[in-house]
């Protein structure tokens, strides 16, 4: 199981996919650097790797659809239609 993180700026989630933690921190720094003071790191509950991407694609599917060739990989993945 992988430890995997996101980064939220201004009450915003700023990465469009899970980060290991190194670079959720490289990328909060980023953001302190830039001057913002409302930066969390969350670390996101235990669970495989894949299946923790999966979970945040189908949740980020209503806000930005996935093209043609991601949708086909995503279904693979389920096997079934998404």
């Amino acid at each position: 199981m992988s430890k995997l993180y996101t980064v939220w700026v201004g009450g915003v989630e700023v990465n469009d996919y899970l980060l290991n933690e190194d670079n959720a921190s490289l990328l909060a720094k980023q953001y302190t650097d830039d001057g913002y003071t409302d930066v969390t790191v969350e670390r996101v509950q235990n669970a495989s790797e894949d299946e923790l991407q999966l979970e945040y694609l189908l949740e980020k599917q209503t806000v930005c659809p996935l093209d043609k060739e991601e949708r086909y990989e995503l279904e693979q993945l389920l096997g079934e239609g998404v």
